[in-house]
């Protein structure tokens, strides 16, 4: 099992110290091997970013610096390659995520559960406020198929090697995430979320985003919660958009 840890050093180093703590916290962190993919040239951020992994009690760490300034399309797609051309799934997380507890347990539970759906080629515990506060209980273990940012994820080793030519082709060097969307659509896969979110984003500021954009999308307001009965839940529910 293998988490990537994608961060692009010339634009922020805001955030990555509150991801590696959120994922030192994790439930399970023992079982994964960990990889730092990160851009250069060296500067003070690159420097912090380095410097900050290393700390980490983090197992089987590895670290994957270009020393020239490539952008995240060339960034996320050499994580994809290359772990994806070694382990059978993996985890990517951008670097201005916040994990809840049991975020990797959940997320293996996706990758367990639907390993073998044609129909779906990702899958993501949560991003948005998808339900009221009185009815999380009631969908802690129901899903739903739904687009949105790429921002923590995971991903099969043969659905990769199907979209991978359509992500080449529909190359967007500082979007990437539609990239992906178009290279999902036209595998014919789909994208499945949790309904309850096990993650946050945090970047208010970053390549695309300024707090106002962030606050409009009402990404201020997404909750994360830990959820004590998410060690027992085993498989997930489709839902009906």
């Amino acid at each position: 099992k293998a988490v990537a840890i994608m961060t692009y050093g010339r634009h922020k180093a805001t955030y990555i110290h509150r991801l590696l703590e959120s994922l030192g916290y994790n439930q399970n962190v023992e079982d994964y091997d960990y990889y730092l993919f990160c851009d250069g040239p060296k500067n003070n951020a690159v420097d912090y970013i380095i410097d900050s992994y290393s700390k980490t009690k983090l197992p089987r760490k590895h670290k994957y610096i270009s020393n020239e300034r490539i952008d995240p399309y060339e960034n996320q797609l050499t994580a994809y390659n290359y772990l994806l051309g070694k382990y059978d799934n993996a985890i990517f997380l951008e670097d201005d995520v916040l994990l809840g507890k049991y975020f990797l347990r959940i997320i293996s539970v996706m990758l367990d559960q639907f390993r073998d759906d044609e129909t779906i080629g990702a899958v993501s515990p949560g991003e948005l406020l998808n339900c009221d506060d009185h009815d999380i209980k009631a969908n802690l273990d129901k899903a739903i198929f739904k687009n949105g940012h790429w921002w923590a994820f995971g991903m099969w080793q043969d659905k990769w090697s199907a979209m991978a030519p359509y992500y080449e082709n529909n190359k967007h060097w500082s979007l990437p995430d539609l990239s992906k969307d178009r290279a999902m659509e036209q595998c014919g896969f789909k994208q499945l979320r949790t309904v309850v979110n096990r993650f946050k984003g945090i970047g208010e500021h970053g390549m695309h985003f300024s707090k106002q954009l962030f606050n409009s999308l009402g990404l201020d307001k997404v909750p994360l919660n830990n959820y004590d009965e998410d060690l027992l839940i085993n498989s997930f529910q489709i839902m009906d958009n």
